[in-house]
């Protein structure tokens, strides 16, 4: 039986998610205007362990200018995980939180003029694909969202991706949270 190379499934996951947001962002089919990083998370840890900080530390770049607008405000970190845990009770169990021991992770390295995003999808082909959010962002008021309420700096909105997405335009979900708190 061979291993599953994780790496990949994290990689096909950003170029996955990199059509989803190009299309919510201009409301084209097809649109194509960002794309993983090629060096997503490794240039980050590698200039951290050289003590060097990195301008851009996100999973998702821009590649048309015309809408890096998006970009510079929203700090997009993907996951893609095997399983997930609805109960987070203990908390020094670090598989069964690996989703919200990562959310706080995404918090922390997420520049503090962005927002930080973190799209997650379950390779369980049961559970859909969600997003966390901070909990000061503003969300459309009529996206169902589970609150999960911890440490205050790492409080959050639990939404479903596709409930996310059919809510407002990203344009207007951006000057909604223009001035982060």
């Amino acid at each position: 039986m061979s291993k599953t190379n994780s790496k990949n499934i994290g990689n096909n996951y950003e170029r996955e998610f990199s059509y989803i947001l190009s299309e919510w962002i201009t409301g084209e089919k097809g649109a194509d205007i960002c794309w993983r990083d090629v060096s997503s998370g490794s240039r980050y840890s590698k200039r951290k362990v050289d003590g060097k900080e990195t301008a851009r530390k996100a999973d998702i770049v821009c590649t048309v200018l015309e809408y890096s607008w998006f970009f510079l405000r929203f700090y997009i970190d993907t996951k893609s995980y095997k399983e997930f845990n609805w109960c987070w009770i203990n908390k020094k169990n670090r598989k069964s939180n690996a989703v919200l021991n990562q959310w706080k992770k995404t918090v922390n390295e997420c520049p503090k003029d962005m927002i930080p995003m973190m799209p997650v999808k379950i390779r369980d082909h049961k559970t859909p694909e969600m997003i966390f959010l901070p909990k000061t962002v503003y969300i459309d008021p009529c996206i169902p969202y589970i609150f999960i309420s911890m440490n205050d700096q790492y409080s959050c909105y639990l939404v479903l991706l596709s409930d996310f997405l059919a809510g407002e335009k990203a344009e207007k979900f951006y000057e909604k949270n223009k001035i982060f708190k």
